[in-house]
């Protein structure tokens, strides 16, 4: 299934990860980027730099559209630009680098009594149209390390009372990457602690087995308190594994809750 986005500075949901556009007035290129749900890091899916489709183009054809239809398929090498210029719409690989016409707007004109543009016009609108899906479009904050009031006053603000449950839901979507994040971070501290913890185990039972024969006394007691001092840790890592657990639930159950509302 495709998923169509629109290059407005807007933040877009779909199929578990988040993707959001970068460009400035006047710039180039812009960029993609995607923040799956199990990681509160933003990938950059891929750069798309406009001289790469507008240079091989007559001098005389420009870009006729403010909003330019992305189209990310399943496959990242299928993922395509839907583009608008002088006479033609065209589809633009973002991977492959190649342009492959979709619609030329001067050869389909079929109605000499009515306006050339106008027609060209609703035709495009038509072609364009089968290009749309379903998706759930948010505004982007640039920050959620805020406080908690600045970010609820953050949202009122941009979206208003009937909107907010969007804003709330991604909110909360992007606490649960986050906690995610932790949660990974806090399986593989875990994990190196049980591995340090069955070393000492180890050398504390050779120490140990050594006897009289020359181990010293503070030595092995020194070793015995560290690895007391990490089973300790450990545990506590542990309820803090399950206390994530159980946080990143909820929100799933905040997030749900809110998607009734739509």
């Amino acid at each position: 299934m495709s998923h169509l986005l629109h290059l407005q500075g807007k933040l877009f949901e779909w199929h578990g990860s988040l993707f959001l556009f970068l460009d400035d007035f006047g710039s180039r290129e812009f960029t993609i980027c995607e923040m799956t749900i199990r990681c509160s890091v933003w990938m950059v899916r891929c750069r798309v730099h406009i001289d790469d489709f507008m240079t091989p183009l007559p001098e005389s054809w420009s870009i006729r559209s403010n909003v330019w239809s992305i189209v990310l398929e399943e496959r990242e090498q299928d993922s395509f630009l839907v583009i608008k210029l002088s006479g033609k719409v065209v589809q633009y690989n973002l991977i492959s680098k190649t342009l492959r016409e979709i619609y030329d707007c001067r050869s389909n004109q079929v109605d000499d009594n009515h306006d050339d543009n106008d027609d060209a016009d609703d035709d495009v609108d038509e072609i364009l149209q089968q290009f749309q899906a379903e998706h759930n479009v948010y505004e982007f904050i640039p920050s959620f390390s805020m406080a908690t009031f600045e970010v609820f006053d953050k949202l009122m603000e941009i979206t208003g009372s009937t909107e907010l449950h969007k804003r709330m839901r991604f909110w909360f979507v992007q606490e649960i990457a986050e906690e995610e994040g932790l949660l990974k971070f806090l399986h593989d501290r875990c994990d190196d602690l049980r591995r340090k913890s069955a070393s000492l185990r180890v050398l504390i039972c050779r120490m140990e087995a050594l006897g009289e024969r020359g181990v010293a006394v503070d030595s092995l007691e020194s070793l015995k308190q560290t690895h007391a001092r990490e089973t300790a840790k450990l545990a506590a890592l542990t309820d803090a594994i399950a206390e994530s657990l159980a946080g990143i639930h909820e929100k799933e159950h905040h997030v749900a809750k809110l998607g009734l509302n739509d």
